[in-house]
């Protein structure tokens, strides 16, 4: 196995591409497991449009998928006519397509729970493992650094990818106004992380008050479906 850590934007999921086609060429099936069905949807988008030129079968697995779908995906699997499948962790909980897999891709491994980590290390003995993150936990990192797993870094960004700036200051409105405006004016959006629920009225209105005429939405994890 080997852990790849490189910051966003620097071509994991490139080199992951690059690693899934060697397999499929040489025979092998791959499953990519993603933590969120809207990284699986986005996988599936970009491994698609780089692999179905040449004749890769890319398919996915959703843990809400109905049982007809989840029947025929595991028997294209066994007849190897998918060659790469884009799951959540429901792959996992079925040994047919961890047997048949030649080649695991993790993607943000950080954000699988420890139970699902328990399933990946239970069941991945000997098989190929490449976990990437730009993040890792602590114990992944750990195994990476002791030489239990092999690590690589991405260090370079790709050519005309611009580094990402980061600033650590004491809390400024003129500093946060010069931020917002800044990026606006590039055409770009803002995310301000707040973490107190009942204040965030009250950074939205100095947002507001700060940037005359911008847009500020709010939103968190206590607002209901509309």
């Amino acid at each position: 196995s080997r852990l790849l850590c490189g910051d966003v934007g620097f071509g994991k999921t490139e080199l992951a591409i690059r690693a899934v086609f060697r397999v499929v060429i040489n025979g092998g099936s791959v499953i990519v497991l993603c933590p969120t069905s809207v990284l699986v949807n986005q996988h599936l988008e970009v491994f698609s449009k780089r692999l179905s030129p040449v004749g890769v079968n890319v398919n996915v697995l959703l843990g809400g998928a109905s049982t007809k779908t989840k029947n025929n995906i595991k028997a294209g699997w066994l007849d190897k006519k998918i060659d790469v499948l884009i799951s959540t962790t429901a792959a996992l909980y079925d040994d047919v397509f961890i047997k048949f897999a030649s080649f695991f891709v993790v993607d943000e491994e950080h954000r699988f729970g420890v139970k699902q980590k328990e399933v990946l290390v239970n069941k991945f003995v000997n098989k190929d493992v490449l976990f990437m993150s730009a993040t890792p936990i602590p114990r992944t990192l750990h195994l990476g650094l002791s030489g239990i797993h092999n690590i690589s870094t991405l260090s370079s960004p790709p050519v005309l990818r611009k580094p990402i700036n980061t600033v650590v200051a004491y809390f400024s409105k003129e500093l946060i106004k010069q931020g917002v405006l800044f990026e606006l004016s590039r055409g770009g959006q803002v995310f301000f992380l707040h973490n107190k629920i009942d204040r965030m009225l009250s950074v939205q209105s100095l947002l507001s008050r700060l940037c005359p005429g911008v847009s500020v939405g709010v939103i968190h994890s206590q607002l209901g479906l509309q």
